[in-house]
């Protein structure tokens, strides 16, 4: 591993709780094309236990990404003061009702993750949208900070022969962000369906009461990220079903529209023409893909209709202006290394220095299991 000494790159070390879809696409994605195009030096994606981080790996950028766990900020803070970046790509200090237990967070690290807001340097988000609504929720003053990295893929030069939808796409990780729309829009879906004998295929969850209201649907489960976009672009063009709530209590909506268009860009980039809720992170897009319709049973049902019929024809133009707008060559280029810049030390450090901060703190054993600030012990 080279020193990094004397280079005018950045080198890298973000860490991360994540393992799966978002660590991937704000994480790995844009980190791999920066160094694939010059325009870092190299990169380490630690885990925040840091076992397995290697004592020669030199550094003169951090980057954090989503959860934050208390005592990991306070090393930041020690280490670094505020210059570092952090990642959050969804509201994970609101208190949604809807969302399965996982995605609620214990009030400390809640105020652990608004504090590391008010803190960083640079604060990255997918788009203004989300970014204003942090800045209500903390009363921070986040505008000056914050970098718009919008989602991007890395996507196949090939695009799709126009071709009729051969049936319908659902994909849900978490409890659909649905609540006084679902019967409305399940039922439009159910209907067309069953009227052209389409399948609807599912990728990860669904609960109860929906599945067993759509006869036609396939449950796939739960894939790996890579898993999962590879099917998108094998499948055959499918009409993408991507259901948002725009009526509810103001938790819920403010989570929901704290969400990305990452369903455009996954529907829309492997070339499926899909229907999206006019709710603002489909309507607040400079995408242009499928269509955006009213949360109510008729308009679904009649843009299903619509796809089914005559729009899938220009289905590869749709897909063509995805792919420009979000290729990850572009996202990285444009977007993250401009986080990355403004983020570097002012000198070298080297992880070693990060292993010997923990064990003065005689967190060897406990690191991250314990809730409060560590007391700084002196020795090993």
């Amino acid at each position: 591993m080279s020193s990094g000494k004397g280079t005018d790159k950045p080198r890298v070390l973000a860490v991360t709780f994540e393992d799966t879809t978002l660590r991937q696409i704000r994480l790995e994605m844009p980190l791999f094309n920066m160094k694939r195009h010059g325009l870092i030096e190299d990169y380490l994606i630690a885990h925040p236990r840091f076992k397995k981080l290697p004592d020669n790996y030199v550094f003169d950028t951090v980057w954090v990404q989503r959860q934050i766990h208390p005592k990991i900020f306070y090393l930041l803070e020690d280490l670094f003061g505020n210059n570092y970046l952090y990642d959050l790509d969804d509201l994970l200090i609101g208190r949604p009702t809807y969302t399965r237990d996982r995605w609620k967070e214990s009030d400390v690290r809640r105020e652990v993750m608004k504090r590391a807001l008010e803190q960083c340097k640079v604060l990255t988000c997918h788009a203004e949208r989300l970014a204003g609504i942090l800045k209500t929720y903390t009363g921070a003053a986040l505008s000056q900070k914050v970098v718009i990295c919008p989602n991007g893929f890395e996507f196949s030069r090939a695009l799709r022969k126009p071709e009729r939808p051969a049936g319908l796409l659902w994909t849900s990780s978490d409890y659909p962000a649905l609540m006084q729309s679902r019967d409305a829009i399940v039922s439009a879906v159910r209907k067309f369906s069953e009227k052209y004998n389409l399948p609807v295929y599912l990728f990860g969850f669904l609960p109860g009461p929906i599945a067993k209201e759509i006869r036609n649907l396939v449950e796939l489960g739960a894939l790996p990220f890579f898993h999962h976009k590879a099917l998108l672009g094998s499948f055959p063009p499918l009409i993408g079903i991507a259901p948002l709530e725009t009526i509810g209590d103001r938790a819920d909506i403010d989570f929901i529209n704290s969400k990305s268009d990452v369903k455009m860009v996954e529907f829309g980039g492997f070339g499926h023409p899909s229907v999206y809720s006019n709710a603002p992170p489909y309507a607040d897009t400079d995408l242009q893909c499928g269509m955006v319709v009213p949360n109510d049973e008729s308009s679904w049902y009649d843009a299903m209709e619509f796809i089914y019929r005559e729009k899938w024809k220009h289905l590869d133009e749709e897909q063509a202006g995805v792919v420009e707008a979000r290729n990850m060559d572009r996202i990285a280029s444009n977007f993250w290394y401009e986080a990355v810049r403004k983020v570097r030390l002012d000198r070298p450090m080297i992880s070693s220095d990060i292993k010997k901060k923990i064990s003065r703190w005689k967190m060897v054993r406990t690191f991250i299991m314990g809730v409060g600030k560590p007391t700084k012990g002196v020795g090993p």
